[in-house]
């Protein structure tokens, strides 16, 4: 079984799964953070100009960004994502050398937005994108930090795996997936289990 499946059957099945307090309260402490990183974020050139180049995309679409103005789901997943990283003050994950919480967050906040979850669908989310981005981040270790940018390679995993949970659908999880992901195949001998 290729450990992208083991993954999205994982994620799957978290969408169905009520969280443990602990996991609630860890997965809405991430949310706060999330929150605090991406005001001053909006702030930064950097996502000034990322809006402003976007802003065709803006209209009367259901999904808001977090400093006002509404535009697509994968509009706001992407400014978001990039306002909550780019003061560099989100979350970080030591042992992936990864900060999971700008585009995990982000692209469950926009996914959500868009099918009109509730908010444990979307802690779910959260959760399923940390739990399956962060043991990717510590497989990669921090040889891969060498060469790339953590929060753009193992956070694409966590965008997808929170995004693609909304539907806890395994397949559409695994669809979801970078493709390139999906090619290499590893022998994982059980499925992960929640350590948020």
């Amino acid at each position: 079984m290729y450990a992208t499946e083991v993954l999205a059957e994982f994620g799957a099945a978290c969408s169905g799964r009520a969280l443990t307090p602990s996991v609630e309260r860890a997965a809405k402490r991430a949310l706060v953070d999330w929150y605090a990183s991406v005001f001053p974020g909006f702030e930064t050139v950097p996502v000034r100009l990322l809006t402003k180049t976007l802003s065709a995309d803006f209209g009367p679409e259901r999904v808001p960004l977090v400093a006002g103005g509404q535009t697509n789901a994968r509009t706001a997943a992407l400014i978001n994502g990039a306002a909550a990283h780019a003061a560099e003050v989100d979350d970080s994950f030591r042992e992936g050398m990864y900060h999971p919480g700008a585009a995990t967050i982000a692209a469950a906040l926009a996914a959500g937005q868009e099918v009109g979850a509730d908010g444990a669908a979307f802690l779910r989310a959260v959760v399923a994108g940390y739990e399956i981005s962060t043991r990717i981040g510590v497989v990669l270790g921090r040889a891969h930090y060498r060469y790339w940018h953590n929060a753009g390679t193992v956070g694409t995993f966590g965008a997808a795996a929170a995004a693609a949970s909304m539907s806890a659908s395994a397949k559409m999880m695994l669809a979801l997936l970078p493709p390139s992901s999906r090619v290499t195949r590893f022998t994982c001998s059980a499925h992960p289990a929640m350590i948020f």
